[in-house]
């Protein structure tokens, strides 16, 4: 029997029949992602493309259930596409239908408005701020609807996201991240809290509950657990001196395993490092220390070195913290060891000094800066770890959420009363779909709390700030001088711009005072300046009053151009190119008549952009603090 037909008898053929039309994009095949490709495809969507740009670690079998142990190593999006492929022809079994899920390896960050265009909504799956904030970003700027997900241990969140009608990403500071994703811990960390959260594991799987080769485990290293744990039975037969320098033994041999021979192996894959644009880990091993073969990069201030608990060790002093905390562990408490009461308590002097000196060490194969045992102290009481049950219970609010999504556009399109306008439309999803929250703590009976959803912050410069849309010919023909003073400065009456793109300042009113700049770099074409189709370059002038805009920049066809009759058509040196500006109220959105009643020309829309430049209406997005700020140019003003 065809499983799609009670999923039909369920939905509704409407309903269905939308669903198999529907083109699907999801972002991020981890936790989150592998429940998400199942709920679709068991929905009835065969439409669907998988980005990721991770590859499949051991640790991962035990809660992505599309991998198996023949996966390691492979890319995640590939596999997921392939065991999706095997389990729609599996629920389809006539083969009336055909699907077309798509794997695609690479990093969201590097697509733009023209890849999302092709698609009627997208799912976040994603398990990092900056990811979720650049998707968020393009969608808006695509207007395509978008149901952003997340969890940190028994809590999780689904947040359908409604282009500048309902609230966005970015209009109020996203949390701190807690929960990291189990491949940038294992191979690609780049933070202090990537190498905590892995010492943490660590110290779990050499002295906690040890589980059976057969047994599932929660632990990410538990396929290193044979090399990393003590022999117990051989070590509690030796004599008092024996025994002492069996323990030696094995700590050293522990700290090259870890330190040197896992990461020599990770090292040797140097196209995963230079991909990524990361430095390549430096192995060290217990010899090196000895010897001092490495180069110490550790500074502390006089107060520092006062507090010891504030002071940064050497990667001498940490290895030796590694070995004396390990062997205070195993001496002191040897009975506890492979038992649940031996668990990490970043209280206890023995476990911190472990999980700090192992994170230092582990910071310093992979050049991220090295902490103090304070700030470890406190970077490991924070961390939460991901369940895979709440991983299943998000992805299934997110198809919820999805399904009433193209059923509220399906009785818009079928409904004369209801009206056939973007509009309405938007103000029906905004009802409809709802903020969900995921709880540990039940609010009564419930572990699932919906919230209406809240339209967007009008101070919000991602959703609620005036979108420019730029269409050109050939970026051959256009240099950097031509396009801003051309199309920036001329149109959009800007006087001293800053423009970014791809989070790069390219253009600033200082750079003008550098005759190098002005006579090579700015004649540089926009070809050569890595502008492609759909990109987003973001614009900013505080002669204008801290204005800021994105503006979307698309390849057209002259012909086309020429054909443009909505839009006022422009020259310069030969190249044609239009210039179109949604006006902010789009955004605010207070309700549809309101919009409906005042549409405009772009010239009326383009004296209120100006107002509003006047007004300082428009305020420069402050960052919050899990953003990079030292990544963003800034005005030398």
């Amino acid at each position: 029997m065809n499983l799609f037909e009670n999923v039909k008898k369920v939905l509704g053929e409407e309903l269905f029949f939308k669903i198999q039309l529907a083109k699907i994009l999801v972002v991020g095949a981890g936790g989150i992602g592998c429940e998400l490709v199942k709920d679709l495809i068991l929905s009835g969507f065969s439409n669907i493309t998988i980005i990721d740009m991770d590859g499949i670690d051991i640790s991962n079998l035990n809660r992505q259930f599309f991998f198996r142990r023949k996966h390691v190593g492979m890319n995640k999006s590939t596999v997921v596409a392939l065991e999706a492929k095997k389990l729609f022809n599996k629920c389809n079994s006539d083969n009336h239908k055909v699907s077309n899920i798509v794997g695609i390896v690479g990093n969201i960050m590097d697509y733009n408005t023209e890849f999302f265009s092709q698609f009627d909504v997208v799912l976040n799956a994603l398990d990092n701020i900056s990811a979720r904030s650049y998707v968020n970003k393009i969608c808006i700027a695509s207007n395509i609807e978008l149901i952003d997900s997340g969890s940190a241990g028994y809590n999780g969140q689904v947040h359908p996201i409604i282009p500048r009608v309902s609230r966005c990403y970015e209009c109020y500071p996203p949390p701190t991240q807690k929960t990291f994703p189990v491949c940038t811990i294992r191979s690609v960390p780049d933070k202090p809290q990537h190498s905590i959260a892995w010492s943490k594991y660590l110290f779990d799987i050499v002295f906690g509950v040890r589980h059976d080769e057969k047994e599932d485990s929660d632990n990410i290293l538990s396929d290193i657990s044979k090399k990393v744990q003590i022999d117990l039975d051989s070590l509690k037969q030796l004599e008092k001196n024996e025994a002492s320098e069996y323990i030696e033994n094995y700590i050293v041999n522990m700290f090259n395993f870890l330190f040197y021979s896992e990461i020599t192996l990770l090292a040797n894959n140097q196209e995963m490092y230079i991909s990524n644009n990361k430095k390549i880990p430096i192995p060290i091993s217990w010899d090196d220390i000895q010897r001092k073969n490495y180069i110490d990069r550790v500074i502390n201030s006089e107060d520092d070195l006062v507090n010891s608990e504030q002071k940064v060790f050497s990667i001498k002093e940490n290895a030796e913290l590694f070995f004396n905390s390990a062997r205070k562990i195993i001496i002191n408490r040897m009975n506890e060891i492979g038992t649940a009461s031996l668990c990490f308590d970043k209280d206890n002097k023995d476990a911190m000094d472990f999980v700090s000196a192992a994170s230092n060490l582990r910071s310093y194969n992979f050049h991220i800066p090295l902490q103090s045992r304070w700030s470890c102290q406190s970077i490991a009481g924070s961390i939460v770890p991901a369940v895979a049950s709440t991983n299943a219970i998000v992805s299934g609010v997110q198809i919820a959420q999805l399904l009433l999504m193209l059923k509220s556009k399906l009785s818009s399109l079928t409904n004369p009363e209801a009206g056939n306008s973007d509009c309405s439309s938007n103000n029906k999803l905004l009802f409809v779909n709802k903020f969900v929250w995921i709880r540990s703590i039940p609010m009564g009976r419930f572990i699932i709390c919906p919230e209406s959803l809240e339209k967007c912050n009008p101070k919000c410069l991602i959703c609620s700030q005036v979108l420019v849309k730029i269409k050109i010919v050939s970026f051959d023909k256009w240099n950097l001088m031509e396009f801003v003073k051309g199309i920036i400065c001329q149109h959009l009456k800007l006087s001293e711009p800053s423009v970014e793109l791809n989070g790069k300042c390219i253009w600033d009113p200082d750079l003008l005072e550098d005759d190098h700049f002005i006579k090579y770099s700015s004649q540089r074409s926009l070809i050569n300046w890595k502008f492609s189709d759909g990109c987003i370059v973001s614009i900013t002038d505080f002669s204008c009053g801290e204005f800021q805009c994105d503006a979307i920049i698309n390849i057209c066809d002259e012909n086309i151009i020429k054909s443009e009759k909505d839009f006022q058509t422009y020259e310069k040196n030969g190249e044609l190119f239009t210039i179109t500006i949604e006006s902010s109220k789009t955004s605010s959105n207070d309700s549809c008549s309101d919009y409906l009643s005042s549409e405009s020309s772009d010239d009326e829309i383009l004296s209120e952009f100006q107002g509003n430049l006047d007004n300082s209406s428009i305020r420069k997005r402050s960052f919050n603090a899990s953003e990079n700020v030292e990544n963003t140019p800034k005005k030398r003003r």
